[in-house]
């Protein structure tokens, strides 16, 4: 399948079943052709899918990354 994709958002594909069980199946990211605006998935499913069957897409957000200032300090081992 082509997905637009034009900020590179999509980290991950699932197909879940109308349970919200994932199916057997896997991606093939070696199928993968990137193009300027989205990319071409493949994605292969062990059995034929249930009609309620739900495609989940996860996307990368900026409101997902968040920085916490720490220090990193030395302690001697026993």
């Amino acid at each position: 399948m082509y997905i637009e994709d034009p900020n590179q958002r999509i980290a991950k594909m699932k197909f879940l079943n109308g349970e919200g069980t994932p199916l057997n199946g896997y991606y093939d990211p070696m199928s993968d052709v990137s193009w300027t605006y989205g990319v071409y998935w493949t994605f292969r499913l062990a059995n034929t899918p249930p009609p309620d069957t739900q495609m989940v897409l996860e996307q990368r957000v900026p409101e997902a990354l968040r920085t916490f200032p720490f220090t990193v300090e030395v302690n001697p081992l026993p």
